[in-house]
């Protein structure tokens, strides 16, 4: 299993209702639709961050720094990697959100669901650091409740997250 994905799984895996993960469609498919999403964000900017930070040490006009920049950016695949980080982590925590609904209090449930798009809205249509940092507030503590709902779930089967 992919290094991040154990967090997702195990705040979510045992508290997704239904027996077995074959029958848990939404809940898999949001588990890896968010993973993929979210670790996208490395490879479509830890880039460009890396690049501007170093340029400067090594000397490199600003000019130069730029246009090495722009290069990047117009890559086929820091554009693909930017789409899926947007589609994936958005995508991803509304299957979440609807995956956790009988599992976890509704009101959670729903604040997992719509916290990315408000995400989307306040980031990208209507630029309001606020708002954005409460849609990502509200997600946090959409995680939390699975978080809770998972450790007052018994599950004999369950195996130790250091395996």
């Amino acid at each position: 299993m992919p290094p991040g994905m154990r967090i997702i799984e195990s705040s979510t895996n045992p508290i997704i209702p239904g027996q077995g993960r074959s029958s848990q469609p939404t809940g898999l498919r949001g588990r890896w639709v968010a993973w993929v999403g979210f670790t996208s964000l490395l490879a479509s900017v830890a880039i460009r961050d890396y690049l501007a930070q170093a340029a400067p040490t090594t000397g490199t006009l600003n000019s130069t720094t730029a246009a090495l920049l722009d290069a990047v950016n117009a890559l086929p695949a820091t554009a693909t990697a930017s789409i899926v980080f947007v589609a994936g982590h958005i995508l991803g925590g509304i299957l979440l959100g609807i995956a956790l609904w009988r599992a976890i209090p509704a009101w959670a449930a729903v604040a997992l669901a719509i916290s990315q798009p408000l995400h989307l809205v306040f980031a990208v249509f209507i630029p309001n650091h606020v708002l954005d940092g409460t849609a990502w507030a509200v997600t946090a503590v959409g995680f939390a409740a699975a978080g809770v709902a998972r450790a007052k779930t018994a599950i004999p089967s369950s195996k130790p997250l250091n395996r």
